[in-house]
């Protein structure tokens, strides 16, 4: 049997799709896992929880690793975006390696002290919000008027997070792991 090039190449995208698959499924199950901490927690949004994940535990590798997954989310999808914004702290990293990934802009955002960092004057265009977890989407809706009352022109085109806590999740929010929903 005879197989073109375009069939060869079909074959090997639905293997690597497949690999992709069973690696989103390994981070499931380990990574996430090995981050959970159990406790007595106040999250950034107020809210109580016995569990938080604390993602300064992953090595430098893992946190690249994962970041880059989230970023091929957005890719996959198509969505076009001119600068990543991260908002302090658990966005910084991330939004920086997505930022990175894309060839994109970077900024990082304190919505605590109302104030932004990095290449602030190319806010323009398209952009999108990456956080660690997200749960409320009090942060990410900070972020994005906080930017709307700096560049009216500026529009949020996406969210990514590596966790979603909240109770219902928004269209263009792209996420790896559906955790527990906070009380």
């Amino acid at each position: 049997m005879y197989y073109s090039a375009e069939m060869m190449a079909a074959a090997i995208a639905q293997q690597q799709a497949e690999e992709a698959k069973n690696v989103t499924i390994a981070l499931d199950e380990d990574i996430f896992k090995s981050i959970r901490m159990e406790g007595n927690f106040t999250l950034t949004s107020g809210r109580k929880s016995s569990y938080f994940y604390d993602f300064e535990q992953l090595t430098p590798n893992y946190m690249t690793f994962v970041s880059g997954m989230l970023h091929e989310k957005f890719k996959t999808d198509g969505c076009e975006f001119e600068f990543v914004v991260g908002p302090t702290y658990g966005g910084i990293i991330p939004a920086y390696l997505v930022a990175d990934f894309s060839n994109s802009q970077f900024v990082a955002y304190d919505p605590k002290k109302v104030e932004f960092r990095g290449q602030v004057k190319k806010m323009d265009g398209r952009f999108i919000v990456i956080d660690d977890v997200i749960s409320t989407y009090g942060t990410v809706d900070a972020t994005v008027k906080a930017i709307a009352d700096f560049n009216p022109s500026a529009r949020c085109v996406g969210v990514g997070c590596f966790v979603f806590r909240g109770e219902q999740i928004r269209e263009k929010t792209y996420t790896l792991h559906r955790g527990e929903i906070e009380l």
